[in-house]
């Protein structure tokens, strides 16, 4: 669990009063003023499932390879840099946007374009 989920769970549990005296619940405020209020029991099985299905990516400090621009990748492989372009529009290479830039790390692109000519594409 991440810090600051757990962060966000210590400040969202509140102690409520029921029927049967204290009890813990955990309540999270939703758009329109509403409130989703769980037993804390219930909340911690969910952020226990949902860190399950939403697992980051690892950053990896041994793959250091740097970004390049279109340009210098058409410069590494001796091909036209608008068939790099048109190629990643249409997601037959792999690459990186960052708002209208787009960059590429030419050892993902080496491996996809060598396992389309295996395939025959």
């Amino acid at each position: 669990m991440s810090d600051r989920v757990s962060v966000n769970a210590q400040l969202a549990l509140a102690r409520t009063r029921g029927a049967s005296g204290m009890t813990d619940r955990v309540m999270i405020p939703l758009p329109g003023g509403r409130w989703l209020v769980l037993t804390a029991a219930a909340f911690s099985a969910a952020l226990a499932e949902g860190s399950t299905l939403c697992v980051a990516p690892s950053v990896s400090s041994s793959n250091d390879e740097p970004l390049v621009d279109a340009d210098q990748l058409a410069e590494r492989f001796d091909i036209p840099v608008t068939w790099i372009e048109q190629a990643a529009r249409e997601g037959k290479i792999p690459s990186v946007t960052f708002g209208r830039w787009r960059r590429f790390k030419a050892s993902e692109v080496a491996a996809a374009c060598q396992q389309r000519a295996g395939n025959g594409s």
